[in-house]
């Protein structure tokens, strides 16, 4: 492959990584929480997080996805390790996949979303449970109030789970967006006509 050739698959790539970045799934979305009460590092009603408090709920894809990052909406009160974990039907079912990250001890207490990113998760069609939780120190508050609540929401104590539908906390799971087949067609026929017009020059 000449010069030319490679950096011609080089736009391509950087052309549809920008595209994707463009139209960020979310297959949930609960929207921010509106009980936050916020400036102040009181809590307010909703779901402790710590090392014997975990939260989370169910959501269900249509198609094979490949899950990108869970969040929830709260407020960090002590740094540790954040978890989060990928099951099958609920937070009860059968564990997927799981990841940790190291949260730093707060200098201020902002309400914010929260969570591990870069997962990579991919899962057919179904029905899936996530949750957040940590198994140290780390500790923090999810509000009530998300405006477009889950529906199906649980909070995990001590590993034994059960269902809190009403809580509405805020929680957020991505999804690495495909590329729509048009559009790689498209890019591959540009492709391969640019290097037909390299080679008659």
């Amino acid at each position: 492959m000449n010069g030319f050739a490679v950096k011609s698959c080089g736009a391509l790539a950087l052309l549809l990584s920008f595209a994707g970045a463009a139209n960020a799934v979310y297959v949930v979305d609960t929207g921010q929480p509106a009980n936050t009460g916020v400036g102040s590092t009181s809590s307010p009603l909703g779901s402790v997080l710590d090392g014997t408090v975990s939260t989370g709920g169910s959501f269900s894809v249509s198609s094979s996805t490949t899950i990108s990052a869970i969040e929830g909406f709260m407020v960090v009160f002590g740094g540790g390790t954040l978890a989060v974990s990928l099951h099958a039907g609920s937070p009860t079912g059968p564990l997927l996949f799981s990841a940790q990250k190291a949260v730093p001890w707060p200098t201020a207490f902002p309400f914010e979303w929260v969570g591990i990113d870069g997962l990579n998760w991919t899962v057919p069609a179904g029905t899936y449970g996530f949750t957040i939780g940590s198994p140290d120190w780390f500790s923090a508050n999810m509000p009530w109030g998300a405006p477009m609540p889950l529906g199906e929401e649980w909070q995990g104590f001590n590993g034994n789970w059960n269902r809190f539908d009403e809580m509405d906390l805020g929680f957020r799971v991505s999804a690495v967006p495909e590329v729509a087949p048009h559009a790689l067609l498209c890019a591959g026929l540009g492709l391969m006509f640019a290097m037909r017009i390299r080679r008659r020059v």
